[in-house]
């Protein structure tokens, strides 16, 4: 094993990207090795920390895995068209934000989110979803509402379902994020 240990490989240690006998090659050396051992340490922070973020559209198993971690969760249906408040209130830490929609014929789904004037904020291609929930999960943690609130606390979710027979489907959600006092 070359010393130092090359960072991409330390990175596929931890992502669980190693075979056998890479694997038992890398912790060989970092068993031995204090410098590779503190530069793998950097990597695993990394990599804890990464996996402990929230995507910004979630399916079942983020959410329960944002549970298990201890994040309190408050869910919120909205169906397209009707422009609805989001409370967040102390003790939350995670708004979900269920778009009803139908997804039963759907090859693809992507998420636009606009400012009340139309303007983009952010969007997202390809996002996951799962038919069977019958809606598409937007997650807003608690400081990213909490930083939003300071601009706007309005904004528009397009979500853009491709159908596997060809076209799109298109419908627009008014979501009205609001910090409850004591937040």
């Amino acid at each position: 094993m070359s010393c130092p240990i090359p960072h991409e490989l330390l990175v596929r240690y931890w992502a669980d990207d190693l075979d056998g006998d890479e694997l038992d090659a890398v912790e060989e050396h970092l068993f031995g090795c204090a410098d590779c051992s503190e530069a793998s340490a950097r990597v695993a922070a990394l990599a804890r920390g990464i996996a402990e973020l929230i995507p910004p559209v979630v399916v079942g198993a983020d959410i329960a895995r944002a549970e298990a971690r201890g994040l309190r969760a408050a869910t919120n249906d909205f169906r397209p068209g009707i422009a609805k408040e989001a409370w967040l209130h102390p003790g939350t830490d995670l708004l979900l934000h269920r778009l009803v929609g139908d997804l039963d014929d759907v090859a693809k789904v992507s998420v636009d989110i606009l400012l009340p004037d139309g303007s983009p904020l952010v969007s997202f291609a390809d996002v996951p979803f799962e038919p069977g929930e019958g809606a598409v999960i937007i997650a807003c943690q608690r400081h990213f509402v909490m930083e939003f609130a300071q601009l706007s606390n309005d904004i528009d979710v397009v979500v853009r379902r491709q159908l596997r027979e060809g076209g799109e489907r298109r419908d627009t959600y008014s979501v009205l994020h609001r910090v409850a006092p004591g937040s």
